[in-house]
């Protein structure tokens, strides 16, 4: 549902309020409601609309192809079993944070955005800072904490890289450099 505003004036010549945007506007939308209000500015009766209305016919379409509806989908959709458990923590923390701020939660961070974060799972605040939607008030905000929510969760990498040291006596080279 969106919602527009029309001021409709009065025509002293015709004694009619012009309507004609209104028409032109309503002509491939459907109208959901309508609240008026009358009043007078300046001497002038004046008559407001409230138009609450839903997209239809080619500019539907063509609004579609601009800006998708992400209603419906599921950011966590795509990740895999590690980052799903991930994701959850984050959520998680997320619903007991914004509780604890009395705001909502999504105003701390989207789904989409822990969907990334869990996909890129940072480990610094550097590295934090690059996720799409982590801007520097979240970084300052809820960034120590994310990170330790990210911290807390054992990775599958990390797991490895363990393993490496217990059996080696000694940490693997990830440079990626060449043997010298």
């Amino acid at each position: 549902m969106q919602l527009r505003v029309f001021t409709l004036r009065l025509d002293p010549e015709t004694g009619a309020f012009d309507d004609a945007a209104l028409q032109t506007f309503v002509a491939d939308r459907t109208v959901l409601s309508v609240t008026d209000h009358f009043f007078h500015d300046a001497g002038a009766p004046v008559w407001a609309l409230l138009v609450s209305y839903r997209e239809d016919g080619p500019f539907a379409t063509a609004t579609a192809a601009r800006r998708p509806s992400r209603r419906g989908e599921n950011p966590a959709a795509d990740l895999s079993a590690e980052e799903r458990t991930l994701f959850d923590a984050l959520r998680s923390w997320r619903g007991d944070r914004a509780q604890a701020e009395g705001k909502p939660p999504y105003i701390l961070f989207t789904n989409r955005h822990l969907a990334a974060i869990a996909k890129a799972r940072p480990s610094s605040k550097a590295a934090l800072e690059q996720v799409p939607g982590v801007g520097a008030n979240r970084l300052r905000d809820y960034g120590p904490a994310v990170l330790e929510v990210i911290a807390s969760i054992p990775s599958a990498k990390a797991d490895e890289v363990s393993r490496d040291e217990a059996s080696t006596g000694k940490a693997p080279d990830l440079s990626g450099g060449a043997d010298a």
